[in-house]
C-alpha cells in the first residue's frame, strides 16, 4: 500500500542524510523558501511501510493573486515506489491543491514520470532548469585544463598575466553583500534576466555563512572589485549558485579566472562534482532556453557533461486559471518566436 507521511525538517533530514539529493530537494533549500515567506511541505513515500522516496513541495505565487505548488527536481525515489504510486500521488496532490487553493502542482522528477508532460512553451525561468552542466573533478588540474576549449585556457592565463586577482572567501560574507547585489543587478540588466529582491539574497548569504556551506569568489582588477560569485557546498557537489559581475574590463577575463579558482577550491575541499547550473543544449527545442546560449557556451567550454531532469508535469486543481496561465505562456512563446 502506497502512503505519504508529512515530515518536519528533522524527520526529512533523518531520511535524507546519506542521500545525494538534488539541491532543491534538500531540507535547507526548503528553509530558504520559508525564510522568504513561502510555505513548504515535506513528505516521505512508503510502500507497505518501507521508505521508497521523499519530496518537498513549495507554494509560489503565479498571477492575479493565485498560487501554484512545485516539487523542484522531485519527487526523489530511492527505489521503485510500487504499483499504484501515480494514483495515490494524484490524490495527495489534489488534497494539497484544495487545501492551498492552488491552480496546479508541478513536478519534474527523474526518472521519467508516467504522467503526461506539459507543452514545450510552458518552460520558463520561474522553474528549475531541465538541463544543468557539470564537471567531474576526478582529474588533475592539468588534465582539466587540457580538456577545456583553447579559448578558455588562453583567457585564464591572460587574466593572470594582466594582473586580475580572485580571492576565495569563506567567512564574513556580509562584507561583500552590497557589492554582490550591485553587480548581480548589473548582470541581470546586461543579460536580460529577472533577479530576486535584495532581501532574498541577503537571507541566503546569512544562512550560508551561518551553516558554513558556501564560499565566495571575489574578482579584482586595477584595485576594483568587479565580480562576486556565490558557491554552495552540498553532498559531493559544489554548485555555482549566483554570479554578479561588472560591465567594465571584461576583456581581461576575470570571469573565467573566477571559475577556474572555484574549480580548484572545490577539488581542494574534496568535492567530486562542480555544477555550473542551468544550461541550454545546442539545438535546444525549448524556446525559453534559447536565450541561454551565450552563458551555456561559456560553461561548455570548461569541459564536462550535461544532466537532464524529467519533463514538467502538472496536476491541475483549478481548470479555469490553469487555462489562463497556459494561454499567457503560449502568447509569450509566440512573441519570442517572432522576435
Amino acid at each position: 500500500m502506497i502512503t505519504f507521511k508529512e515530515l518536519n525538517k528533522g524527520g526529512y533530514e533523518n531520511f535524507t542524510k546519506d542521500v545525494n539529493l538534488p539541491l532543491t530537494q534538500n531540507a535547507f533549500y526548503g528553509e530558504w523558501q520559508i525564510m522568504n515567506g513561502k510555505k513548504v511541505y515535506r513528505f516521505s513515500i512508503e510502500n507497505d511501510s518501507k521508505l521508497t522516496g521523499v519530496f518537498q513541495v513549495v507554494k509560489n505565487k503565479i498571477l492575479a493573486g493565485k498560487f501554484y505548488l512545485y516539487i523542484p527536481h522531485g519527487p526523489i525515489f530511492f527505489q521503485d515506489p510500487g504499483a499504484g504510486f501515480e494514483t495515490e500521488f494524484q490524490k495527495l496532490a489534489q488534497d494539497l491543491l484544495g487545501k492551498e487553493k492552488a491552480v496546479f502542482l508541478r513536478f519534474d522528477s527523474a526518472p521519467r514520470s508516467k504522467f503526461s508532460a506539459v507543452p514545450n512553451y510552458m518552460y520558463d525561468g520561474s522553474f528549475q532548469p531541465k538541463y544543468e552542466w557539470v564537471l567531474d573533478l576526478d582529474k588533475s588540474d592539468d588534465e582539466i585544463l587540457a580538456k577545456m576549449k583553447k579559448v578558455n585556457r588562453y583567457t585564464i592565463r591572460q587574466a593572470e598575466k594582466l594582473g586580475a586577482k580572485v580571492e576565495i572567501i569563506d567567512e564574513n560574507f556580509g562584507n561583500y553583500f552590497d557589492k554582490f547585489y550591485e553587480l548581480i543587478s548589473k548582470t541581470a540588466a546586461r543579460d536580460e534576466f529577472s533577479h530576486f529582491p535584495k532581501e532574498y539574497y541577503q537571507k541566503i548569504f546569512d544562512a550560508c555563512e551561518k551553516d558554513r556551506n558556501a564560499f565566495l569568489t571575489v574578482g579584482r582588477y586595477g584595485g576594483e572589485v568587479l565580480l562576486v560569485n556565490l558557491y554552495l557546498k552540498f553532498g559531493d557537489t559544489v554548485y555555482f549558485l549566483f554570479s554578479g559581475s561588472d560591465d567594465t574590463e571584461r576583456r581581461v577575463g576575470y570571469t573565467y579566472l573566477a571559475q577556474w579558482e572555484a574549480l580548484k577550491e572545490a577539488k581542494r575541499l574534496g568535492f567530486k562534482v562542480y555544477n555550473f547550473g542551468g544550461y541550454a543544449p545546442e539545438n535546444c527545442k525549448y524556446i525559453f532556453y534559447k536565450k541561454w546560449s551565450g552563458f551555456s557556451d561559456f560553461k561548455r567550454r570548461f569541459g564536462g557533461r550535461v544532466i537532464e531532469y524529467g519533463d514538467f508535469h502538472d496536476i491541475v486543481g483549478d481548470k479555469f486559471w490553469y487555462f489562463v496561465y497556459k494561454t499567457k505562456r503560449l502568447v509569450t512563446s509566440i512573441k519570442k518566436r517572432l522576435n
